[in-house]
């Protein structure tokens, strides 16, 4: 699973998908949940939406992939935007 996180005007929220949106704030449940990554892309793009992907300590090695450093105060690092 990753972990997603959604910018937009008036939140921030995230969600979890393994090609497709598994689990996810309340707020977002009713544009992405079920969706594939693809569909949840198009959406936070067409509503004006910013999201990344966030590697943390709760992500498992493999998911790092080969970015395993330069985590910030919190521990998370936006590794890529998921557009």
């Amino acid at each position: 699973m990753r972990l997603v996180r959604v910018v937009a005007p008036k939140f921030v929220a995230g969600f979890l998908t393994d090609g497709r949106v598994r689990v996810c704030a309340p707020i977002l449940r009713k544009y992405l949940f079920g969706r594939t990554d693809d569909e949840a892309r198009a959406i936070i793009a067409r509503r004006g939406w910013k999201a990344s992907l966030l590697l943390g300590p709760g992500v498992s090695e493999h998911m790092k992939g080969d970015a395993l450093a330069d985590f910030d105060r919190d521990g998370f690092e936006c590794a890529r935007d998921f557009e």
